[in-house]
């Protein structure tokens, strides 16, 4: 080859290496993290330096772990406002620490003192935004005829406003779901009527807890129970809400030995899932929202049900309902019995399936506008 000659030379370009999750921008990484659930999470900061570092140090991740530790979503505001819903997620996760601290220490933030409207009744529940207290009739705390409720304050000296739901019957008990389904369940009494020969008997009307409205998710506002027998005393109730299901259970206190009946209702459509099971006593909570603890006096025993869905073969009036498991409790010494067992949880598991109560937590209508609802229906 000449001096003369040239020679050529080429470049091999070797082709990208295709993106990994490690290389991924910080952001769309925290993104895709922010999807996994907080076992998951602790999974991923044992498999590398960098996920352990990112996952430490972001307030989005650190958050979904401090969700879940302390049983809350965030779907419904911690401080009981929608103002909540603007903040930042360091904001939320530097409240949501500071609560469960002060949980820890039983460190509160004010005490006050609320007064009430009415002469109360024996009647009371709390959820985790409002108080619940029953109107006495004429002062006999034994008759409940109204239901007299209002928001619980987040701050010292905040006004409180009291509501009232009065369906026109005695109330026997409530149950509530404010949180999943912005409903409240009053248990009644419906009077005799001799002239149609129709007993004493016992309902469930369906009222919404934003404005005391009856519920539009309701196909039946008022679930009619059973009859009541007047003989057997006064009646004591148990119930509970959780997804679709309604569980009422009803004992004659003053009958020894005769046993609850628990019933068993999807609330939408007012159905019963099984046929009325007769159980040792009431005082029931749920697990899940198709799973709930059943007490037996009888045999010391804590029995755990399971609601088959409402469009399951194992679902209707006809249907028999028996515990799955049973779990054992220690045996009383000789002589001893107990008389009650109750359980309580609150508030109630959640159906995953299960929509934000209608209008949201954000619509929030003042006493005037509520009147002119009720006043208009």
């Amino acid at each position: 080859m000449s001096d003369s000659d040239t020679s050529t030379s080429s470049t091999t370009t070797m082709p990208a290496q295709p993106p990994t999750l490690l290389t991924l921008p910080i952001e769309i990484l925290t993104q895709t993290l922010s999807n996994l659930p907080s076992t998951s999470l602790l999974a991923c900061t044992l498999t590398s330096k960098l996920l352990h570092r990112l996952i430490s140090q972001s307030a989005e991740l650190q958050y979904i772990f401090a969700k879940d530790k302390a049983g809350v979503e965030d779907s419904f505001p911690i401080s009981g406002t929608s103002a909540h819903m603007l903040m930042s997620t360091s904001d939320k996760l530097a409240i949501l620490e500071e609560r469960e601290r002060a949980w820890l220490a039983f460190d509160y933030k004010f005490a006050d003192h609320v007064s009430f409207s009415q002469t109360t009744s024996g009647l009371y529940d709390v959820t985790p935004n409002a108080y619940f207290l029953g109107c006495a009739v004429d002062g006999n705390q034994r008759i409940t005829d109204a239901l007299q409720y209002a928001r619980l304050p987040t701050r010292k000296g905040q006004d409180v406003i009291w509501d009232k739901i009065n369906v026109g019957r005695y109330i026997i008990d409530f149950g509530t779901s404010v949180e999943e389904h912005d409903l409240i369940a009053l248990v009644c009494y419906r009077p005799s009527d001799k002239d149609k020969g129709e007993p004493t008997g016992m309902d469930i009307h369906l009222r919404r807890f934003s404005n005391g409205l009856e519920h539009p998710h309701a196909q039946k506002h008022v679930i009619p129970v059973c009859n009541l027998l007047p003989e057997l005393g006064q009646t004591s109730i148990s119930i509970e809400i959780s997804g679709e299901n309604l569980v009422l259970c009803v004992d004659y206190i003053q009958a020894i030995g005769l046993g609850a009946v628990m019933f068993i209702y999807n609330w939408y459509t007012g159905v019963l899932k099984c046929k009325p099971t007769t159980i040792s006593n009431n005082g029931l909570v749920f697990l899940r929202h198709d799973i709930f603890i059943q007490p037996d006096t009888n045999q010391l025993t804590l029995d755990a049900y399971y609601i088959p869905p409402s469009d399951s073969p194992l679902s209707g009036p006809n249907q028999p309902m028996y515990p799955f498991m049973s779990l054992r409790l220690p045996g009383l010494k000789r002589g001893a019995e107990p008389m009650s067992m109750s359980c309580r949880g609150d508030p109630s598991p959640r159906d995953p399936a299960s929509v934000p109560p209608p209008g949201g937590r954000k619509e929030v209508k003042g006493r005037k506008e509520r009147r002119k609802e009720r006043d208009h229906s």
